[in-house]
């Protein structure tokens, strides 16, 4: 990207008077470049995929194909409904992101990365202004974050390995997205009444350490959402998904690398469909689309956009 003199002057005045964030573990002379580096960024939506990053766990490998999902479940692409478009958007806004060091590239597939240090900074900017997000990867707690209040919060990333007692209901209004890693070593419960504090949730993510252990039994709560899209479950073992056909403005439905039996007959009620994706993890998933899917129908991994 070629800048004036000018520009960079502003820049360099800018970096100069930029006010000194004490972050832990991050150095006071790296806060004020990525920052910088931030605020410079031209379009809001490579802005909030940078701080979708900041969700995932520390050190890990960031699938576009996930950013893309959730990005569409959240509708950050705007005037963009067509799958393909939306993928060369976030393709573009990664390059970007890459060109400005926010990001980095790793050398499985087209995967990302993003640094401790650049991943600490997103999560403080994203606990200060809009969205807000809160993310706890504590693999030590034994109990669900708490919080005197959860009602400003719009995203939510939570790693555990075990709960003492899953909280239930918990009151999120403004909750758009939520992704939930359990490395629990048995098969757990999430309540029935799990969901019902988070009517406004768009983008929702469950994932296990094991397809061994499932969701016992899968919350009914969750057909009381009005308005999410975007749906994804890996790593577990799904007894019975026929609830999910209740989920009738569900958009995409991504189910990876988990042991399922059969594809309910109830999915084809989702005539919003535009991407379904299925990844068995023993691949002896009983296959019939003869019920529906007028939009889109995917099966072990390749995807069909339904050209909405």
């Amino acid at each position: 990207m070629h800048k004036n003199k000018r520009s960079w002057d502003c820049a360099l005045e800018e970096l100069r008077g930029a006010v000194t964030i004490s972050i832990p573990e991050v150095p006071i002379e790296l806060y004020k470049p990525l920052r910088l580096s931030y605020d410079y960024l031209k379009s809001n939506e490579a802005k909030y995929l940078f701080l979708l990053c900041s969700l995932f766990e520390e050190d890990s490998d960031i699938c576009p194909e996930e950013l893309l999902i959730y990005g569409m479940g959240l509708h950050i692409y705007p005037g963009i409904n067509n799958l393909e478009h939306a993928r060369n958007k976030v393709c573009y806004m990664l390059e970007t992101l890459k060109d400005c060091f926010l990001l980095s590239q790793r050398s499985y597939k087209n995967y990302v990365k993003m640094h401790d240090v650049v991943r600490d900074v997103a999560i403080y900017i994203t606990s200060k202004g809009k969205p807000i997000f809160m993310v706890s990867h504590d693999m030590n707690s034994k109990e669900f974050p708490r919080k005197d209040s959860y009602e400003q919060y719009t995203h939510m990333s939570i790693v555990a390995n075990n709960f003492d007692k899953f909280p239930s209901p918990i009151i999120f209004p403004k909750l758009k997205l939520l992704m939930l890693r359990l490395y629990f070593t048995e098969s757990f419960k999430l309540q029935d009444d799990f969901f019902d504090g988070m009517s406004k949730l768009d983008v929702l993510c469950l994932r296990g350490h094991s397809y061994s252990h499932s969701i016992l039994p899968f919350p009914a709560s969750i057909q009381r959402f009005s308005s999410l899209r975007t749906l994804r479950l890996s790593n577990l073992r799904l007894d019975d998904i026929s609830i999910i056909g209740e989920l009738v403005t569900l958009e995409i439905l991504n189910i990876t690398y988990s042991e399922l039996e059969e594809l309910p007959v109830e999915i084809g009620k989702l005539i919003n469909l535009i991407m379904l994706e299925l990844r068995n993890a023993d691949r002896t998933l009983k296959k019939d689309f003869s019920w529906g899917l007028t939009k889109t129908s995917s099966i072990g991994g390749t995807t069909y956009d339904g050209g909405k």
